[in-house]
């Protein structure tokens, strides 16, 4: 097992992306040739993502990925009305389209591959 470490990351290395009705800025990982931060191990995508209202924006995805976002502010993600404050875990697919409603949209996306491991509750086997 690997011990924890942490890092701070800063403004001016989080690469942001316009997109045509939103916004995506690069916590971790990359997106459309640009690069983050990215960790020691287990790579993975981690977008801050904003979305105008009545845009849409599609994120692509590497289909084995697996991948979840929690709403800050309300909005469609993948044709589900989703509410505030809510994670969600995606359905596999090439692709993620986030609709702003009648407010802008914010979006925290992750997404990477299965760890295929078991989990150790509490660091207990």
């Amino acid at each position: 097992m690997t011990k924890p470490a942490y890092r701070s990351i800063k403004r001016d290395q989080i690469p942001e992306v316009e997109l045509e009705g939103g916004r995506l800025r690069i916590l971790a990982g990359s997106y459309d040739g640009q690069q983050g931060v990215q960790g020691n191990y287990q790579p993975i995508d981690y977008y801050d993502i904003t979305v105008e209202p009545g845009k849409t924006v599609t994120i692509p995805q590497r289909r084995a990925d697996r991948r979840c976002c929690f709403l800050c502010w309300g909005c469609t993600v993948a044709g589900e009305d989703l509410e505030e404050k809510t994670a969600a875990l995606l359905s596999d697919g090439d692709q993620v389209t986030i609709e702003g409603k009648e407010k802008r949209a914010k979006v925290l996306f992750l997404s990477g591959s299965p760890l295929k491991e078991e989990i150790a509750w509490e660091g207990r086997w």
